[in-house]
């Protein structure tokens, strides 16, 4: 097999750029064994909430058994970096963590299907408190005060968050836990791909004008509606709904006993959990209106949406 140098600082640079200015960077001092120290660059990662050691080996065709041999010498959290495709198979079935020449992180270890498991409702619900407050320390307590559960079922929403790094524990009381995050930005990241839509049901039916306004105060504006709203797109051409599971039913038989077929082509959505937890206009909350788009539009080709769903992420983040 060809050998190939790495190019340490473009693996640095590729790295800092991925981590964020967060962390920063500083020589590994622990003595090691000169087969270790003559084959890998090694650095260290610190930020406020991690520390890591990242092993470059300088050959990008580095033996597998040296890489698993210097992650085991470590005591230290080890992330390899791993540019040979075929080698970062081996790595992982070795269960060494690492990180691609794509910026790709792969930890073996962890089981994402397992984590999406303990991903709950309100789980969710946790998420959404976080990013709305305008603070970035919370207490199990306060928050299960605010939703009326118990602040054993908060602490499971925080143990899973903490167990997938978006937020950390900060203290331990006897009757609640604090936990700080990072940024808005930083939880958003680690969430996303656990978000659930937050309607199970979705019809799409001409509606009466009478009963439209007679459940209009308890319905709210859904996800297009703010997406056209902190974007530069049009509004929808039809009225997209969220409503109660109550209000969805009766809605929906309210309309189905008028004569006429109705008079204006409306989406409604039945939600999952109460809307107006967050919603305190007659739309819908940014974050739930964010996961609908962008589950929606996960695909998209249009640079349009794309565009306008990154504005409504920046609104959420309060990034500029």
């Amino acid at each position: 097999m060809t050998q190939m140098k790495t190019n340490v600082l473009e693996v640095l640079e590729l790295l800092e750029k991925k981590l964020g200015a967060d962390y920063y960077w500083k020589k590994y001092k622990k003595p090691l064994p000169l087969i270790f120290s003559n084959n890998f660059f090694i650095t260290e990662a610190i930020s406020q909430f991690d520390r890591f050691v990242l092993i470059i080996p300088l050959d990008t065709n580095t033996d597998i058994n040296l890489i698993r041999g210097v992650c085991s010498y470590m005591k230290d959290k080890t992330i390899a970096y791993i540019e040979n495709s075929s080698l970062a198979k081996e790595a992982e079935s070795y269960g060494i963590s690492y990180f691609n020449r794509l910026g790709q992180y792969c930890s073996p270890t962890s089981q994402p299907e397992t984590s999406a498991l303990s991903y709950t409702k309100l789980t969710q619900l946790v998420v959404k408190y976080l990013l709305l407050s305008k603070t970035n320390l919370f207490s199990t307590r306060q928050v299960a005060d605010f939703f009326g559960v118990s602040n054993t079922s908060i602490k499971r929403a925080y143990d899973f968050l903490e167990s997938i790094g978006a937020v950390q524990k900060v203290g331990a009381y006897t009757s609640s836990v604090s936990y700080n995050i990072k940024s808005k930005k930083h939880l958003l990241d680690c969430v996303k791909k656990y978000f659930v839509l937050p309607y199970k049901r979705i019809t799409r039916t001409f509606v009466n004008y009478g009963v439209l306004d007679h459940f209009a105060k308890e319905m709210f504006y859904s996800a297009e509606h703010v997406l056209a709203r902190v974007s530069n797109l049009a509004n929808p051409d039809e009225i997209e709904l969220a409503a109660p599971s109550v209000v969805f039913n009766n809605l929906i038989h309210e309309n189905s006993k008028k004569i006429l077929y109705g008079d204006e082509l409306v989406t409604i959505e039945e939600w999952i959990y109460k809307i107006d937890y967050f919603s305190f206009t007659n739309e819908i909350d940014l974050v739930d209106a964010y996961i609908i788009v962008s589950k929606r539009y996960e695909n998209t080709i249009d640079s349009r949406v794309s565009a306008a769903i990154k504005q409504l992420e920046r609104a959420i983040t309060n990034d500029k």
